[in-house]
């Protein structure tokens, strides 16, 4: 404040005001003259107020006793409490790349909620935690300084102190200039760890917070043409798929009745969401939903577990995992479930974690094998030419990785060792050279990711057309891992009748 308001004071004798004053004065009041008072017992209380005319919102208060023994001039030392209640910090848990800044603002409330402003000087600014990430002025302009999460505190230094926090996201450099990403980031701070789901245009543009319950939205995938969202949510109390568009709007439960959790996978026409479903006997098998026609169609009925099914880029086909007696091996077939194809063979122990093509459909990519976890490519065609693309080091677990449009950018969910799965708060979303496997942080805070093409494909601009690379939730792909392993004994068949 600093400026001109008002103070209203009274004193009491034997509970009878004998005296008012409105004085203008600047906060914070020091002392109050009153002169001629005779002697005698008193009480006085003095209410500071924003304007000059003692009307509207009280932002401080006083009051004690008084001892006059003789008829003289009685200074009354004003000790002036703030009426607030707590600390608001705005913009709420902001998003920067590194080199940005912005300037946070502190807001006292009093306990009803009403704004109390306070003088220059009495707000306190420090970094709680991380301060190699963001720093922060003593005015409370925040500067980015390299990709991860600080703590922002703020705090008031009058009689009646206070502190609130807030946690500053920041990105590193762009990741690209096509297509929009969407993602899970826990976005109700650390107390309530639910997960929400975001978008961002690749340019680091457009940032904007989809959906906002106290629920856990998790695992999206986003058509070709970064218009819809297919996303799985517990917020009816089970886990469902949901769909909605890309701007949160026109959300909509799926009616899948067997799936049994994870993610769904979007087809290339945008027609087809490919799941994990439960049937009898507690074999995974795969399922796929028709969004036109709203069939549920049983894909596969193998004696073993089938799960992470994956679309190949022209959507003739489906890349899935079927675990057997010694390994997992990898298989595609048709997207009716004809034509099954074993891809990879032999005994080596490999957890295929959610393969997915690139876009030009000549290399799988999938998180493997267990902990510490890699992230690894092979030949499409024939499940040749293992190579290990990345390895964070320190070792961790790495979620399930997605393209760039052009095929020369995967992103990476990874926790490191002690703080995943699951993966929220101590959890990155790398950014990996497909073909060196360099690497670096984009993300922090961030548990899945999915890349749209946004607007390659053309035919039917107006449909649910596009492919989105759907990444799932480590969490839900460690339960799914655990899920799929209650199967029978034998060899895995692909999923054919």
């Amino acid at each position: 404040m600093g400026a001109r308001e008002s103070l209203q004071v009274a004193i009491y004798h034997q509970e009878a005001v004998i005296a008012q004053a409105l004085l203008n004065t600047t906060f914070p009041p020091q002392n109050l003259r009153l002169p001629n008072l005779p002697t005698g017992e008193y009480r006085y209380k003095a209410l500071l107020y924003l304007d000059g005319n003692a009307t509207g919102l009280v932002v401080g208060e006083a009051e004690g006793y008084l001892l006059v023994q003789a008829t003289q001039t009685t200074v009354i030392p004003l000790t002036m409490q703030a009426t607030q209640g707590r600390i608001t910090l705005a913009p709420f848990e902001p998003f920067l790349t590194v080199g940005q800044t912005v300037p946070l603002t502190a807001t006292i409330r009093n306990p009803d909620g009403a704004v109390v402003l306070m003088p220059p000087g009495q707000m306190t600014w420090s970094v709680e935690y991380a301060p190699d990430v963001a720093g922060v002025s003593a005015t409370g302009l925040v500067t980015a300084l390299a990709p991860g999460y600080a703590i922002i505190d703020a705090g008031n230094t009058n009689a009646d102190p206070m502190t609130s926090s807030t946690v500053v996201t920041v990105a590193g450099q762009p990741v690209g200039t096509r297509g929009r990403i969407v993602f899970t980031k826990e976005a109700s701070g650390f107390a309530i760890p639910n997960t929400d789901i975001f978008i961002i245009n690749a340019d680091g543009t457009g940032l904007r917070q989809l959906t906002d319950n106290p629920a856990n939205d998790d695992m999206p995938d986003i058509t070709a043409d970064g218009q819809l969202v297919v996303f799985t949510s517990d917020r009816d109390g089970r886990e469902a798929l949901y769909r909605m568009r890309s701007d949160g709007t026109q959300l909509q439960r799926l009616a899948a009745p067997s799936f049994a959790g994870g993610s769904g996978r979007i087809s290339p026409d945008g027609r087809y969401v490919a799941y994990t479903g439960g049937v009898a006997g507690g074999v995974s098998q795969l399922f796929r939903l028709d969004l036109q026609s709203g069939q549920e169609v049983q894909l596969t009925r193998g004696t073993a577990a089938s799960h992470d099914a994956s679309f190949s880029p022209n959507g003739t086909r489906l890349l899935f995992v079927t675990d057997s007696a010694s390994a997992q091996q990898l298989y595609t077939m048709g997207i009716d479930g004809s034509d099954v194809r074993q891809l990879t063979s032999g005994t080596q122990v490999i957890r295929y974690l959610a393969p997915t093509y690139s876009p030009d459909g000549m290399r799988i990519a999938f998180s493997g094998p267990n902990m510490p976890s890699v992230l690894m490519t092979i030949n499409a065609g024939d499940g040749s030419d293992l190579r290990q693309v990345y390895m964070p080091p320190g070792g961790g677990f790495v979620g399930a990785p997605a393209f760039s449009p052009d095929g020369q950018t995967i992103l990476l969910p990874f926790a490191p060792n002690g703080h995943g799965p699951p993966l929220s708060k101590y959890s990155y979303l790398y950014r990996v050279d497909a073909q060196t496997g360099a690497a670096d942080i984009w993300l922090p805070r961030v548990s899945s990711a999915s890349w749209s093409r946004q607007g390659e494909s053309k035919k039917r601009p107006s449909s649910l057309e596009g492919r989105g690379l759907g990444v799932r939730s480590p969490l839900h792909l460690c339960l799914a891992q655990h899920l799929a392993m209650k199967k029978e004994t034998g060899a895995g068949d692909g999923g054919d009748d």
